[in-house]
């Protein structure tokens, strides 16, 4: 993991030791990474330093981190979606309505709304990641790798064979 500090003029190596994937920043210099193979890493000196934190995590590989205020983080991985309400301190399983699917991308709505897309399909939580529904309707093949809304409700789904909007919601 490479820092600047001066607007991307120049870079300083902070971390080499963890392959990562997915970098998200919180309040108060704390930072989680997701990794290929050593889970979620979290600094609390912006990056100074770096601790596993995988407490209820059954899986080394996370694809994508994203936060919702700082205070619930969601995780997507091979086995589907872990939930953090403690900055990464213990992680739980949510796959109501999602299963064991390999997730890559997530976004939230205006409206706090949580989308992800993965190997199998496209969903959306309304509570906060603790349960899902299936939104693949209209998408031929079912591979999401990217996931983007508006604030006026459209969706985008970027799958292998290509872009798909929503002008709903899903």
């Amino acid at each position: 993991i490479y820092k600047s500090a001066d607007r991307c003029s120049s870079w300083t190596l902070v971390h080499q030791r963890f392959d990562a994937e997915h970098l998200i920043i919180l309040k108060d210099s704390i930072l989680l990474c997701g990794t290929y193979s050593s889970g979620v890493l979290r600094s609390t000196n912006n990056g100074g330093t770096w601790t596993q934190v995988n407490t209820g995590l059954d899986v080394s590989d996370v694809k994508s981190l994203i936060s919702q205020n700082d205070s619930i983080v969601i995780a997507g991985t091979a086995l589907g979606v872990y939930r953090t309400t403690d900055q990464g301190e213990s992680w739980t399983r949510h796959t109501s309505g999602l299963g064991f699917v390999s997730l890559h991308d997530f976004h939230i709505s205006d409206s706090g709304d949580f989308f992800v897309g993965g190997f199998g399909g496209f969903w959306r939580s309304t509570d906060g990641g603790a349960s899902w529904i299936s939104k693949i309707n209209g998408i031929p093949n079912p591979d999401v790798y990217l996931v983007e809304a508006t604030s006026d409700g459209k969706l985008f789904a970027g799958t292998p064979y290509g872009l798909y909007r929503s002008t709903n919601n899903g």
